[in-house]
């Protein structure tokens, strides 16, 4: 997303896989991993990332999903 003009902390781009998993554990939460970026030349533009874990995606969670973009006001991560 930095690469692509999304403002990304640089913290967050270097951080090795050890310390990613002293913050989120060896198996992640998927909801805490969730995250919104703003477009470093149009603040207009936002990205949301949703992470849905290793299993197959279901139509209830896509559904969710397309609702969440739908009703964009309401995107946070």
């Amino acid at each position: 997303l930095k690469d692509r003009g999304y403002s990304i902390p640089s913290d967050e781009i270097q951080r090795s896989l050890d310390e990613f998993r002293q913050i989120h554990g060896q198996s992640p939460d998927v909801d805490r991993l969730r995250f919104t970026a703003t477009h470093t030349t149009d603040p207009s533009k936002r990205i949301l990332v949703i992470f849905t874990g290793p299993g197959i995606v279901k139509v209830n969670v896509v559904r969710n999903i397309a609702g969440q973009i739908v009703n964009r006001d309401t995107l946070t991560g």
